[in-house]
């Protein structure tokens, strides 16, 4: 599961999140406010946002149920941190995850104090060894440029997540720093591992840090069932010439052959959607 209250940034919003995903907190309409024909929430991100605001609610229950279900039995949760800067929304004394286009003039802009993000994150952690006590967690800082900041408040604002990160990991135990920021901007170190915007890595930059992230989490065993996986992908993009041929029915015959051997190995792995395309023949998207 990926982000149920959508792509949060900071810290304070992240950790609210978080929170309701263990009080089992459920919003209501009159949580959601009105802009420009809109219905939105200031805790989530602007994928939930809708014209009809019992749909919006709706949709937002739907990824809340599912994220309380998941964080109870997960063993791993990846938490990457953006950006120490937040808007407080002035009507509301609160610090909110997404502005929705609302004008800045609403908001307060500041920066988060490293001792604000240790105690926020700090005292989940410790309620979330209650709640789930398998659980491992990997802190991450996203290398992202958060450019409209400005590069200098930029920097100033990673630097107090890096330092409030290795705070959180020394303090706590079953909780993990991966260092994707530094393996981005001191590693690569070069724009032509950015889109064009010159603030998100782009797909040769996100690959590398895939293959630093392999072995630093996945067992060998791991590491096999993942490659065999990879392999089974990589045959699906596979469009023959020839779709009639022998030779073609063979290799789908193989194909099929590889995901049952893995069906039965794993539980979890589920290749009826995949299966059905290779035997109808049609396009795998």
């Amino acid at each position: 599961m990926v982000n149920p209250h959508g792509i949060l940034y900071n810290p304070v919003s992240l950790t609210d999140a978080l929170e309701t995903y263990l009080t089992g907190r459920t919003y209501k309409t009159q949580d959601l406010f009105h802009n420009r024909g809109i219905w939105h929430s200031w805790d989530h991100h602007g994928r939930f946002s809708h014209p009809d605001r019992n749909e919006a609610i709706r949709n937002i229950h739907a990824s809340q149920r599912a994220a309380i279900s998941r964080l109870k039995e997960a063993d791993w949760l990846i938490l990457t941190l953006g950006t120490a800067w937040v808007y407080r929304l002035k009507s509301q004394g609160r610090i909110v995850a997404n502005c929705h286009g609302v004008s800045s003039g609403e908001f307060v802009r500041e920066i988060l104090r490293p001792e604000e993000i240790i105690a926020r994150l700090g005292n989940f952690l410790h309620r979330l060894s209650a709640y789930n006590n398998k659980v491992h967690v990997i802190l991450t800082v996203s290398p992202v440029r958060h450019s409209r900041e400005g590069i200098v408040q930029n920097n100033l604002s990673k630097s107090i997540l890096l330092y409030a990160v290795h705070h959180l990991v020394n303090k706590f135990e079953a909780t993990y720093y991966f260092p994707a920021y530094e393996l981005i901007i001191d590693d690569l170190r070069d724009y032509r591992f950015f889109e064009q915007d010159l603030v998100h890595p782009n797909q040769q930059a996100v690959d590398y840090v895939w293959d630093h992230f392999i072995p630093f989490f996945l067992s060998s065993s791991s590491q096999t069932t993942l490659r065999e996986v990879s392999e089974i992908n990589r045959r699906l993009a596979h469009r023959p010439i020839f779709a009639q041929s022998d030779e073609y029915a063979r290799f789908r015959n193989t194909l099929l052959e590889k995901m049952q051997e893995l069906e039965a190995c794993f539980d979890f792995l589920d290749f009826s959607a995949e299966r059905k395309m290779v035997i109808e023949g049609g396009a795998f998207d």
